[in-house]
């Protein structure tokens, strides 16, 4: 059995791949096995992973159809042999002691998680995300967090999870879902373990480009589907801050949607889902923070009916029409 089964969603990145694939057969914590799902990739990321897998042996190579880097993982865990897990994007790359650093630390403090921080590199520029705002190394429950935990994103990749434990509480991702599939998995995984051992190190880098899956606003509206289930596991937990928090969170994801994809049928959308979905607070709130997002400051009109001069704004923007045409905008810097 390897110590540590990592598991690689693969969908074309053939730009990143290698940078990837070599960052996980240069651990430094030698017993491992590397599980590479390949999600119907249509460029050159296939073949780049079956070289890889000549040269190395503990590299596994898994072709699919394309279905979502949730179905991608939910595919590894039934593969995986390893003792515990850890999720890596292809796009992405792990420092060389990440499996050997948490590895250790989730036998030494006999914990079902290992949670780590990750640098974030964007535009050539890097810097540290302290997950829950934590800087010290120490054993934490989902309690001690609550009020934090919907603050940060819910990335898989800074956790080394223990193989049992996803088995024995069945948890799994949701299918068919391409965008915040990790939300409801990791929000279990905190649900269901006693503690999670947090170390500060940043272990993991994470490459923010403009193809990410986290970038791409095609698969937005998957939240509708993730809302009802998060809103059970938070409901479940008897936890009045944690039920809050997923609201601010709803709150924030719709506002997510509405500017990515701001058009006449995405409020109505937003409104029929929660409708059905005992979601109209969350709603409301959206709906008040875009009057106060778009206002119109300065309105002169000619005959008390035509539009002369009108200062209007619009999300961080001040937009001045002179007889309904544009004349400037302003764009405000952002605090």
């Amino acid at each position: 059995m390897p110590k540590v089964s990592i598991i690689v969603p693969v969908y074309n990145v053939e730009k990143y791949l290698s940078t990837c694939l070599d960052s996980l057969i240069n651990q430094t914590l030698k017993d491992i096995e590397i599980i590479c799902i390949n999600d119907g990739s249509t460029d050159s990321s296939l073949n780049i992973l079956n070289e890889y897998a000549q040269k190395d042996t503990r590299i596994i190579v898994i072709n699919k159809e394309n279905s979502g880097p949730g179905s991608c993982r939910n595919l590894g865990i039934e593969k995986a042999t390893g003792e515990y897990i850890q999720f890596v994007d292809s796009d992405d790359w792990i420092e060389k002691e990440t499996c050997e650093i948490c590895y250790q630390k989730a036998l030494e403090h006999s914990v079902d998680m290992v949670s780590f921080n990750t640098n974030k590199i964007c535009n050539k520029k890097c810097f540290t995300i302290y997950y829950y705002d934590i800087k010290e190394e120490k054993l934490v429950n989902w309690i001690d967090i609550a009020d934090k935990l919907f603050k940060f994103p819910f990335h898989s990749c800074h956790y080394l999870i223990k193989r049992d434990f996803l088995l024995k509480n069945n948890i799994q991702y949701p299918k068919n879902i391409f965008w915040c599939e990790d939300v409801p998995f990791i929000l279990k995984c905190w649900l269901d373990t006693k503690d999670v051992y947090v170390t500060t190190n940043p272990l993991y880098n994470y490459i923010q480009h403009k193809n990410s899956t986290t970038q791409n606003n095609t698969h937005f509206f998957d939240l509708f589907n993730l809302i009802p289930s998060l809103k059970e596991l938070v409901r479940s937990s008897n936890n009045n801050i944690l039920k809050n928090e997923l609201s601010l969170w709803i709150v924030k994801h719709f506002n997510w949607i509405v500017a990515n994809k701001r058009n006449k049928n995405t409020l109505e959308k937003i409104k029929h889902f929660s409708q059905e979905n005992n979601c109209m607070t969350e709603y409301q709130c959206l709906l008040n923070q875009i009057k106060t997002l778009d206002r119109t400051f300065l309105n002169i009109k000619l005959f008390g009916k035509f539009s002369m001069l009108s200062v209007r704004k619009k999300k961080n923007k001040l937009r001045i029409r002179f007889f309904g045409l544009p004349l400037f905008s302003i764009k405000q810097k952002k605090n």
